[in-house]
């Protein structure tokens, strides 16, 4: 069993897995969602949603999206919901109380950045810029509010260009002084 993602809720511990969604509380072990590869969970208001292969579900296996998604970050200042996707790209969007989909704009990423590389990581640098971390092509960064254009802040290349001795960018963390810390699969952090 391949185990992606942690959320914990108190006493419960939901576990992203291979095949589904677990939720782990006491000694009780129960499958919440069954079949898809789970990537990452998402809290957003007092609900849950799962980013998958096949798409993104919330808690009652309801399928609200249909892309392949690696990451998520739910972003309270803005109401918006960031998803990074495996080959498609990022997607901005906005969910009505109901999980309704109100929108779902694509973000088209600049530079080498192509939609068939993974988006890994989505995080707030401050309260006007979100990180987005890329394998392959490094850490990009984007207005908070989702309008405008990414641009290229850390290029993962190994070229004479390239600032990361890595190109496998899996997470980035900001930490309370500002600092950020980048995660690669080749190059450390």
């Amino acid at each position: 069993m391949g185990l992606n993602d942690i959320y914990v809720d108190g006493n419960k511990l939901y576990l992203a897995m291979h095949n589904g969604v677990y939720l782990m509380q006491d000694t009780t072990l129960t499958q919440m969602v069954k079949g898809p590869y789970v990537n990452h969970i998402i809290s957003i208001k007092d609900k849950l949603l799962f980013c998958t292969r096949e798409g993104v579900f919330d808690q009652q296996s309801q399928l609200l999206l249909p892309y392949n998604i690696e990451c998520g970050y739910y972003d309270e200042l803005s109401d918006k919901l960031w998803l990074g996707g495996y080959e498609n790209g990022l997607h901005i969007v906005t969910l009505s109380d109901n999980n309704t989909i109100t929108s779902d704009e694509f973000v088209d990423l600049t530079a080498n950045a192509q939609p068939q590389n993974p988006i890994r990581s989505i995080c707030p640098y401050d309260d006007e810029t979100m990180l987005i971390g890329i394998d392959g092509e490094g850490v990009y960064q984007m207005r908070r509010d989702g309008r405008g254009s990414c641009s290229l802040l850390f290029d993962a290349n190994e070229s004479e260009v390239g600032v990361l001795h890595g190109n496998g960018i899996y997470s980035i963390v900001v930490d309370t002084w500002k600092n950020i810390v980048i995660g690669s699969y080749s190059g450390g952090s």
